[in-house]
């Protein structure tokens, strides 16, 4: 009788162990999934910030226009330089 209870309780662990496992490779490729969706958001982070620093630049260079070509501002290029 005690034999058949631990053999029991042993297979009922064996099971949660599987469980768990199975629970942990999921977890496993949800965060490699995360990790992945980081790296990309980075990734647009970045694009994002060097678009609006160029359509920046466009602005302050069509900001000087006539007033800025009669005061003899440089142009873009120059400031670069």
């Amino acid at each position: 009788m005690e034999l058949q209870s631990v053999r029991g309780q042993l297979a009922s662990e064996q099971s949660r162990c599987f469980k768990l496992e199975v629970d942990v490779a999921e977890l496993r490729q949800k965060l490699q999934t995360m990790e992945t969706l980081q790296k990309e958001l980075e990734l647009l982070q970045r694009q994002k910030a060097a678009s609006e620093q160029a359509l920046n630049a466009k602005q302050r260079q069509r900001s000087r226009g006539m007033w800025g070509w009669l005061a003899g501002t440089p142009d873009e290029k120059a400031d670069d330089a």
